[in-house]
């Protein structure tokens, strides 16, 4: 019995370092994430405190160029934390701290280039931790405390990490009750220092990008410009000579070859009928209208040309015969 439990033993440790190294950096998608979760609590990890460990420790050194993992570690460490892996604290907010201690240790270190991608992963990181509630992830008390440290040392480093930010959890965070007001006046605390401050113009056009994720501009279609609505009326087919006209085409005789040589490949053999867009039906049916109207009106005047002619040409023989 006792090798029988050592075996099983063993086995577990087995498939448990497995799943860490590697199932673990191939979950995609949700469904592979819950199997994972499932398959450690059956396996008994939430009983080794050396797993545990090594496992917040997987989930912390994220590669630097898998940003497709956030979400799915995010969610891992979410649901671990449903089922009470650590009766001291969540095992989502034991990650949480690792993730804001290590951005407090970097935000020290922003003059080292080459930490840049491991800033930004970490500003993701906490985004999607974020999105999980204050339950089973980072409570938004620490991202709200990552914005007024980087809006302290509002540099060009400092920049990066705050779009990934925002658009990992700006909108979430705005469409929360307990966080919208706070967001909103951190957005407008964000917005002034862009102005205030001489950053880069590609970061200004980035924080300026972040902003529009979380605040998306009013009315939609509303906001279109009169030219807009114009071009949504066009086909792709008139839309793309358009291009080959008036942005592809200039003096240079490399240019013109290039824009007759499309030019002449399009399908002119073929009876081209462009789509009615929407809204042009009605416009159709009024000129349709129109035409007719002024088809009546030409019968009509060409009856009264027609019979003020024939009058006067009988008038004229009558006088004729006379003579």
């Amino acid at each position: 019995g006792g090798d029988e439990e050592e075996a099983g033993g063993g086995s577990r440790a087995t498939q448990l370092l497995t799943i860490l190294n590697t199932e673990l950096p191939l979950c995609h998608n949700r469904e592979k994430c819950d199997e994972l979760v499932i398959r450690i609590v059956e396996l008994q990890g939430n009983s080794n405190k050396g797993f545990r460990r090594r496992l917040l420790e997987t989930l912390k050194e994220v590669p630097r160029k898998r940003l497709d993992l956030l979400p799915m570690y995010a969610r891992i460490a979410a649901i671990l934390s449903t089922v009470a892996l650590d009766h001291e604290s969540s095992f989502a907010g034991k990650l949480s701290k690792e993730l804001r201690s290590e951005f407090r240790s970097l935000l020290k270190r922003q003059a080292k280039t080459y930490l840049r991608d491991v800033r930004s992963l970490n500003g993701r990181y906490l985004a999607e931790m974020t999105k999980f509630g204050s339950r089973y992830g980072a409570p938004p008390a620490i991202v709200f405390s990552c914005f007024r440290l980087l809006c302290l040392d509002f540099k060009n480093e400092s920049v990066d990490v705050i779009c990934c930010l925002l658009e990992g959890c700006g909108r979430y965070l705005l469409c929360q009750p307990h966080t919208a007001e706070r967001m909103d006046r951190q957005l407008s605390a964000i917005m002034k220092l862009r102005k205030a401050k001489n950053i880069d113009n590609s970061r200004a056009t980035l924080l300026d990008n972040a902003y529009y994720t979380c605040k998306p501009p009013a009315g939609g279609r509303g906001n279109l410009s009169e030219k807009a609505r114009k071009l949504e009326l066009l086909t792709p087919l008139e839309r793309y000579i358009r291009y080959l006209i008036l942005e592809k085409l200039d003096p240079s005789e490399k240019s013109v070859d290039f824009v007759i040589d499309k030019l002449r490949r399009l399908p002119w053999n073929q009876s081209y009928s462009p789509a009615a867009p929407k809204g042009a039906e009605d416009t159709a049916a009024a000129d349709a209208e129109r035409g007719d109207e002024g088809d009546g009106e030409g019968e009509v005047e060409g009856e009264d040309e027609g019979e003020d002619e024939g009058e006067d040409e009988g008038e004229g023989e009558g006088e004729e015969g006379e003579e």
